[in-house]
């Protein structure tokens, strides 16, 4: 039995950038944006592709879980999926859709139930749709966030590249020449 989460966001910013931060960066950037993840692992040599593995240790609701993973889709601009291969089963794919302004993340999610968990299947299905939502939204919240932080640094910087901005007179000096 499966349990199915689909969600999909549109964040401010260029294709280009949005899908170095999830895919590219995937090992450094993913417990910023799903702080339930601990402690995340590349266990395989080599850049992000195609085969990479990796390790997580998460905690939801109080329950601590790990799991194995393998990325299976890696297309540039396009997609990420990764396959569990540890128990529970599951499936993560990033879909990235260039827009005129942004790009559109659509998130899936698929989780093969154990026999143990199917009596919780409702809650387990409503509390991985929640977590989508809020995963994506978090990662629109900090991608944004750190667009305008980056923005402002370098409308700042301007500032004092410009000779006519560097002309002020430091304390003390009154226009004396």
């Amino acid at each position: 039995m499966m349990i199915h989460a689909a969600s999909s966001i549109q964040i401010d910013l260029p294709i280009q950038a949005v899908y170095h931060f999830v895919a590219v960066d995937f090992f450094t950037n993913y417990p910023k944006w799903s702080p339930q993840v601990t402690q995340l692992v590349k266990t395989s040599d080599g850049e992000m592709g195609v085969g990479v593995t990796g390790h997580q240790v998460r905690y939801d609701a109080g329950r601590r879980s790990e799991a194995d993973f393998r990325v299976t889709h890696y297309l540039p601009l396009r997609e990420l999926r990764f396959v569990g291969l540890s128990r529970p089963r599951f499936t993560v794919r990033y879909r990235f859709q260039p827009l005129t302004e942004g790009t559109r993340i659509l998130f899936d999610f698929e989780l093969q139930l154990e026999l143990l968990m199917r009596p919780f299947r409702r809650l387990i299905e409503d509390t991985v749709r929640r977590g989508a939502q809020r995963m994506l939204r978090d990662l629109k919240a900090l991608l944004e966030s750190d667009a305008a932080s980056a923005a402002r640094a370098v409308s700042t910087s301007a500032l004092y590249e410009d000779p006519a901005a560097r002309t002020h007179q430091s304390p003390g000096d009154h226009g004396r020449d």
